[in-house]
């Protein structure tokens, strides 16, 4: 699997960890046989590969590093506790040893969620109380009446993820926190946001060029919008390919305002889209 796909290997162990724990995962634990156990080990009794469902092929990634001064790769296998309750992500090298994988114990993890140098894990599921939940749900109503929000952004993802890496930063804190010291700026986040963009833009340019390098097809979709209050009309362009592991991985690749003046023609439509994608295709 190309470590490309993710930002980093802690992102990628929390993503199949998110993954194993949805409805439809892509990918599972199968138990390790005896052509497949790496050793011995009593612990690969309750350790167990993580696979590409659609495929079986156990899900591993080339991580680089330096060895005597020269660029190299280390090739990283991901395993994972086979208990459903637990499923807490390890990647494994058999140089490496495996003292972290010995010391698990089974018990339902959050996902861990990075900031610095600081990942902050809770060992243990806890159960909010209703007093608890009374709250957020007073909280929740307070930001859609106070910020206009849609009643379905506490459904969506991103939100979860927020929620999640506040209670994460909480739980390593030593002392209480005050929200207004933690939350950056709008600037801030959209510095952010157009710096990640353009990361990730160059990342997937060169993902669909290996991936058209080897004759392989992709699709592209164009989806055309007017926002009502301003009045601007908009477009967006998305990319749908299929790897190795017959995994569909979908990605916006632009994002602009219309042309002003511009009439939605065919023939407009498909100048904006050919300039939106040619650097991905060529």
């Amino acid at each position: 699997m190309d470590m490309e796909c993710f930002e980093s290997l802690d992102d990628a162990k929390k993503k199949i960890f998110t993954d194993l724990s949805s409805k439809n995962p892509q990918y599972q634990v199968i138990p390790f046989t005896s052509s497949t156990r790496p050793s011995d080990n009593k612990l690969w009794e309750h350790m167990g590969q993580v696979v590409v469902k659609a495929t079986g092929q156990w899900v591993c990634f080339d991580v680089p590093m330096e060895l005597d001064g020269k660029a190299r790769t280390k090739r990283m296998y991901v395993v994972a506790c086979m208990k459903p309750i637990c499923f807490i992500i390890y990647v494994y090298n058999s140089r490496d040893g495996t003292s972290s994988m010995s010391a698990h114990t089974c018990s339902r993890v959050v996902v861990a969620t990075s900031f610095g140098n600081l990942h902050a894990w809770a060992t243990k599921k806890g159960v909010p109380t209703d007093h608890a939940k009374v709250s957020m749900t007073n909280s929740l109503v307070n930001m859609c009446a106070y910020d206009i929000c849609p009643f379905a952004v506490v459904e969506g993802p991103g939100f979860h993820d927020v929620i999640q890496t506040a209670l994460d930063i909480g739980f390593a804190s030593k002392t209480p926190l005050l929200a207004d010291d933690l939350l950056q700026s709008r600037q801030t986040i959209k510095r952010r946001t157009m710096d990640r963009s353009e990361k990730g833009i160059v990342k997937l340019q060169g993902i669909a060029h290996n991936h058209f390098q080897d004759n392989v097809r992709a699709s592209f979709s164009t989806n055309i919008w007017t926002d009502d209050p301003t009045q601007m009309a908009y477009s967006a362009d998305t990319i749908h390919l299929i790897d190795i592991n017959f995994i569909v991985h979908t990605r916006v690749v632009s994002c602009d305002e219309f042309s002003e003046g511009t009439s939605h023609t065919a023939t407009s439509i498909h100048r904006d889209f050919l300039n939106s994608v040619c650097s991905f295709i060529t």
